[in-house]
């Protein structure tokens, strides 16, 4: 999979997963996630995801800034792993 194709995946599976978490698809891009309900246990979990398909976004990343816009700028600048982690 073409690291663009590989990105507008996690792109949409993010989107999918903060709809659900946050139990509504009408969320502001600048929102703070966080204060949405979003907790820091499901941000790990997100960010498991993204290194179990090879982007290389931490943590730490995520939480600093906890909304969609830069969500979506981090996926878009990330680095990807060709082969994917295991854990």
């Amino acid at each position: 999979m073409g690291q663009d194709t590989l990105k507008d995946k996690m792109k949409a599976q993010m989107m999918d997963w903060i709809y659900e978490k946050a139990n509504d698809s009408n969320i502001d891009y600048n929102q703070n996630l966080v204060g949405l309900g979003v907790q820091s246990i499901e941000i790990m979990e997100l960010a498991s995801m993204f290194r179990r398909e090879g982007l290389v976004i931490k943590f730490s990343q995520l939480i600093e800034k906890p909304t969609l816009s830069c969500w979506i700028k981090l996926i878009e600048s990330a680095t990807v792993r060709h082969e994917k982690s295991k854990a």
